[in-house]
């Protein structure tokens, strides 16, 4: 019995998973929130995030700037492949960039009733790109 929890106690900080919170579909060129997409959903801040998109798109986390493509000089995105499962996670609320540069404390934003961080995302495609949370240690 012994043995049984032990076992347990070590194996529950391994327990991973993925959880879809919502989809944020974007046209091509437009900046997209998971607050302005057709079923807004929130992202608790502090979440271990997944993001895949469906065609190379820039990703802006925590930010209440407009997002622009990576390369460009305005509050650009960190691009995410097409197709591909690209890791990030969320702070503690948004913050307000110009040129990268961090303004101001960050704040919460409430979506869908609930506290929350925006997830901005652009591509020069139309785009739809699935969050999802992640659990565990991985």
């Amino acid at each position: 019995m012994k043995n049984l929890a032990l076992i347990c106690f070590i194996a529950l900080p391994a327990l991973a998973g993925e959880r879809l919170l919502g989809s944020i579909v974007s046209a091509a060129g437009a900046d997209t929130t998971n607050a302005t997409t057709s079923t807004p959903f929130a992202v608790t801040p502090n979440t271990k995030l997944t993001v895949w998109c469906t065609v190379a798109t820039s990703i802006c986390m925590n930010s209440s700037t407009t997002c622009t493509l990576a390369g460009t000089t305005t509050n650009p995105g960190t691009e995410a492949a097409a197709r591909t499962f690209f890791p990030t996670s969320a702070n503690t609320g948004d913050l307000t960039t110009t040129s990268g540069a961090a303004v101001g404390p960050p704040r919460t934003v409430v979506v869908a009733s609930k506290k929350s961080i925006t997830i901005r995302i652009v591509a020069s495609a139309a785009s739809t790109c699935n969050v999802y949370a992640r659990n565990g240690d991985e």
